[in-house]
């Protein structure tokens, strides 16, 4: 899946919000109150955005159809880039100290040894 920007991020967060806890999609003008736009040309723009991107759906012609797509798999997505960055700032900080590095995931669970070559940062 693409990024998304700052904005359609913030839209994304809001709709998942908003149909968890209603069971239905708002309006165009929840959306605009709720992203303080008093215009409903940035919210279809962001939505149809969102749509090409893959994280929502809606039926042409039809009020209240938006669906989130995958809603999980954003989850993974982002719980595996913060562990990529947790990861890596382990290893920076176990590098600088020369000592083990220990990596695991739910499938393997190994060492590795790291060169004691100095490193510059």
């Amino acid at each position: 899946m693409e990024k998304l920007t700052d904005a359609q991020n913030e839209l994304y967060e809001w709709l998942m919000g908003y149909i968890k806890s209603h069971q239905h999609s708002p309006s165009i003008r929840q959306m605009m109150q709720a992203m303080n736009l008093k215009s409903p040309a940035p919210i279809q723009s962001r939505l149809e955005h969102l749509r090409n991107k893959g994280y929502i759906e809606w039926s042409e012609g039809k009020a209240r159809t938006i669906r989130i797509i995958h809603p999980e798999k954003r989850l993974e997505e982002h719980t595996s880039e913060l562990q990529s960055r947790e990861t890596t700032t382990y290893a920076v900080s176990c590098l600088k100290k020369k000592k083990y590095v220990y990596f695991s995931d739910m499938h393997s669970r190994y060492l590795l040894w790291l060169s004691l070559t100095p490193i510059k940062f």
